[in-house]
């Protein structure tokens, strides 16, 4: 411990390991936590060229693991994986943090927030007319994507 560093900051950093995929989507979505303004990619993994995505569809934009899948081919199970191993790592190395004002429990504060999906809540994210752009991922913009993000 550090003479600088309250007892409490550690363990506000540690109680972000024990929120769910869900539960940390509202929270960044509320700016409650931050989140990298460039998503890393972690490891060796398989798919690691779309983790990075996966994460800011569903983290930032408030896609539906639903949704995800069915944009880049996958099952809900392993889209919510990936996105599972990326949260996990991304709190791990600090990429996550809480930004709550001093006395915010973000615990009983997700709670009171995160309720279920209605059943046809993916199907509101993407219609069959989707107007998603055709760039690896979504932007509000129009703006062209740097070829190093292809």
């Amino acid at each position: 411990m550090t003479p600088n560093r309250p007892e409490s900051a550690g363990l506000r950093a540690t109680d972000l390991t024990l929120f769910g995929n869900r539960t940390l989507q509202f929270l960044v979505r509320s700016n409650l936590v931050c989140f990298p303004a460039q998503a890393p990619v972690f490891g060796q993994k398989s798919r690691r060229d779309l983790q990075w995505r996966l994460a800011v569809l569903y983290f930032i934009r408030g896609w539906s693991t639903r949704s995800i899948a069915d944009r880049y081919g996958l099952t809900r199970e392993r889209c919510g994986q990936i996105i599972s191993d990326w949260r996990i790592r991304a709190v791990a190395l600090g990429y996550i943090q809480d930004i709550a004002p001093e006395g915010t429990d973000l615990g009983s504060l997700a709670d009171q927030h995160v309720s279920p999906l209605p059943p046809n809540h993916a199907a509101s994210a993407v219609s069959g007319t989707s107007t998603i752009s055709a760039t690896p991922f979504a932007m509000t913009d129009g703006s062209s994507v740097p070829s190093s993000l292809r």
